[in-house]
C-alpha cells in the first residue's frame, strides 16, 4: 500500500506500469489505492472503477495497458 501511495505521489508517469498489477488485486482497498494513484499521476481513471465487477475491471486494465504502450512504457504483467 505504501508503495502505491508513493508511486502516486511521485509525479512520474513512469510509475504507471508498476501500479497496474494492483488493479487486479482481490483486496478492494489495494484496488482503490491503485486507482487513486493513477488518477494523481495521469488525471484519469481510464474507465477503471475499483468496485466494478472483475470483468469490467479487466477491460479497464486492458485500456491501461494500452495507455502504457501509447506512452512508450512497458506495462508490467497484470492479473
Amino acid at each position: 500500500m505504501e508503495a502505491l501511495i508513493q508511486s502516486g505521489a511521485s509525479g512520474k508517469e513512469t510509475e504507471v506500469p508498476r501500479i497496474l498489477p494492483s488493479l487486479a488485486s482481490e483486496d478492494p482497498l489495494v484496488r482503490w489505492t491503485a486507482q487513486r494513484s493513477l488518477l494523481n499521476l495521469t488525471g484519469t481513471c481510464n474507465g477503471y472503477d475499483w468496485a466494478a465487477s472483475r470483468l469490467d475491471r479487466q477491460h479497464a486494465i486492458e485500456a491501461w495497458v494500452q495507455w502504457c504502450k501509447d506512452h512508450g512504457l512497458a506495462p508490467h504483467r497484470v492479473g
